[in-house]
C-alpha cells in the first residue's frame, strides 16, 4: 500500500513538474509571438511608407512622361 502511495506521489510531483515546464515554455511561445506580431506591426508600417514613396515617385514619372511628350509634339 506505502508503494502505491509513493507511486502516486511520485507521478503527481512528475505531473506537477511537467505542467510547469509547460507553462513555463508557453510563456516563452507568448512572448515570442507577441515580439513577431511588435516586428511585423514595424514592417508593415514600412512598407507603407516605401508605397507611399513610390507612388509619388510614379506620378512624378507620369508627370515628366506628360511634358516630355508635349514637347515632342
Amino acid at each position: 500500500n506505502s508503494k502505491l502511495e509513493a507511486a502516486v506521489a511520485q507521478s503527481e510531483q512528475q505531473g506537477e513538474a511537467a505542467l510547469s515546464d509547460a507553462r513555463c515554455k508557453l510563456a516563452e511561445l507568448e512572448g515570442a509571438l507577441q515580439k513577431a506580431k511588435q516586428d511585423m506591426a514595424c514592417l508593415i508600417r514600412e512598407y507603407q511608407e516605401v508605397m507611399n514613396s513610390k507612388l509619388g515617385l510614379d506620378i512624378e514619372i507620369a508627370t515628366y512622361r506628360r511634358l516630355l511628350e508635349g514637347e515632342e509634339q
